[in-house]
């Protein structure tokens, strides 16, 4: 389970632009959720998917996994934390356009020093099988569709077997049909156990979600 607990986040500290980005904002995400966080341009949906994603530190309040505090512990044990237990999707893919989709997909696994490489080519076969692409994997990212470019970087969050998926508009970049493609790529993955917390300003988007959250000014209506 993940407890967001009194969190807010002000940027600027101190400063004559001071913004308040989140407001006393606490609910909790039980294993297996699909959570969705919907709101306008600047309600503080992406600050509050970072919070809790350990990414950002907020200036008050905690996020807790099965009651481990992460901005307690030291920097480099969060990024562990994250790389074994966090995958990230977001709206612009983020691939190096020369990779293969392979290439791509491997990339969180490198650092990790516990996998040969053929347990590695393993787990990226399997991640690009799941998300439908196993026949485009020597194709360089620039080569792909937008949509099959999306279905990459879901392989990748998920290559790692991370338990928790926070995707930030994953759908934004996409046509409807491409959209609706990864929505019900994300439900499949949730429905196999994955924990989704999902970024979104399409009401279409949660619809059968088990939580969805109106982010309004920084507090959840």
């Amino acid at each position: 389970m993940i407890k967001i607990e009194r969190v807010s986040h002000k940027y600027n500290l101190g400063l004559s632009n001071e913004v308040k980005a989140l407001n006393n904002v606490s609910f909790s995400i039980n294993d297996g959720d699909f959570i969705g966080i919907i709101g306008h341009s600047g309600s503080g949906k992406t600050t509050l998917l970072n919070v809790i994603s350990g990414l950002l530190k907020p200036s008050e309040g905690s996020v807790t996994y099965d009651d481990k505090e992460i901005y307690h512990l030291a920097m480099n044990h969060t990024s562990q934390f994250r790389n074994r237990n966090i995958g990230f999707i977001f709206q612009d893919y983020y691939l190096e356009p020369k990779f293969t989709a392979f290439e791509n997909v491997s990339i969180p696994l490198m650092p990790q020093k516990e996998w040969s490489l053929k347990e590695i080519e393993s787990k990226v076969n399997e991640a690009l099988d799941l998300v439908g692409l196993a026949h485009r994997k020597h194709h360089k990212a620039y080569q792909l569709s937008g949509g099959e470019k999306q279905r990459v970087a879901i392989a990748r969050a998920i290559v790692t077997d991370a338990k928790v998926l926070f995707a930030d508009e994953p759908t934004g970049n996409l046509d409807s049909k491409n959209s609706h493609e990864i929505m019900n790529l994300l439900r499949n993955l949730n429905k196999q156990g994955k924990t989704i917390v999902l970024i979104t300003h399409k009401n279409e988007d949660t619809i059968g979600l088990s939580k969805v959250l109106f982010l309004k000014d920084g507090t959840v209506q």
